[in-house]
This record gives C-alpha cells, sequence and structure tokens, in this order.
C-alpha cells in the first residue's frame, strides 16, 4: 500500500497509487508535519498542533467528496501514528464545491463509519457566512460522527480539548 521512495534529511515520503492517481505524503520528522500533492499542487498538510493534544488538517483547495473522503483516512492514520483522535479541520478560504446529491451517495459508500476512525472529535473551522461545507457537517453527523463547526478557531480548540 506505501512505497518508501525517496529520503531526505529527516523527510519521508510515501506514495499511494489509488485510481491511477498518485498522490504522495511527505512526513517531517522533525515537526511532525505531513503534506500531501496531488500532481504538484499542495490539496492539504496535516500536522500535530503545538499542544500536542490534537491533529490540524488545513485544506487548500475547494473540497469535494473524494477529497473529504481522502483526507478524513490520512488524517486518521496520521493521528493513530501520533496516538491522537481529535481534529481541527480548517476549511477556511475554501468552499465545497460538489451538489448536495453527489456528495451524500460518494460520502456513504467511502467515508469512515466513526466507529473504525480514530478520530472522536472534528471541529470544523469555517469562514463566517460559508455554508457550503455545512450538508457535510449534518451528514457525518447523521452517520454517528462528534463533528461542530466554528467561525472561531480559540472556541474550536477549546471544545475539542474539553472532556
Amino acid at each position: 500500500f506505501a512505497l518508501c521512495l525517496k529520503f531526505k534529511p529527516k523527510i519521508k515520503k510515501l506514495t499511494f497509487i489509488l485510481d491511477n492517481t498518485v498522490s504522495g505524503i511527505y512526513f517531517n520528522t522533525v515537526n511532525n508535519t505531513s503534506l500531501t500533492y496531488f500532481g504538484k499542487l499542495m490539496e492539504y498538510c496535516i500536522k500535530v498542533s503545538d499542544s500536542k493534544k490534537y491533529i490540524i488538517l488545513k485544506i487548500c483547495v475547494d473540497v469535494t467528496a473524494e477529497l473529504t473522503v481522502r483526507t478524513a483516512k490520512d488524517a486518521d492514520q496520521f493521528a493513530k501514528a501520533h496516538n491522537i483522535n481529535l481534529l481541527l479541520n480548517d476549511v477556511r478560504n475554501v468552499r465545497n464545491i460538489d451538489p448536495v446529491k453527489p456528495t451524500f451517495e460518494y460520502s456513504s459508500n467511502y467515508l469512515m463509519p466513526p466507529e473504525k476512525s480514530l478520530i472522536k472529535k472534528i471541529a470544523n473551522l469555517i469562514e463566517p457566512h460559508d455554508t457550503s461545507h455545512s450538508y457535510v457537517t449534518a451528514f457525518m453527523q447523521s452517520k454517528g460522527h462528534n463533528i461542530k463547526e466554528f467561525i472561531d478557531e480559540t472556541a474550536a480548540v477549546k471544545w475539542l480539548e474539553k472532556e
């Protein structure tokens, strides 16, 4: 499933091949940061928070159902590697561009159920007045995921870290 291709000082590159597309995860062992590339465009970044209590997933491109499922799987693997079960999903400055019906259909088939996911709590950090992510949040809540939307990062972190 994973193939180590190249090593630089303290940086490992892992490449995954899914459906004839290549996606790479670059893991920096110095600061626990993972950068994922699809072709040459950085789609998202996964890293451990400074407090080491939660994972930060920063999405850098407009969101599709396929990207949501892929990032959820990568975040889960990253969280498992660091034994952390909280996720701050930063989707500020990007929009969910998929229509509702295809998103629900795709997510229903491919999204990891909450009982199989290491991630137990997800704070979605969104822009004020951006409702493009709300139906995905509602869908995930209906499937049993503990997910909530926030426009304030401090409030999101406080909710995540609250027992």
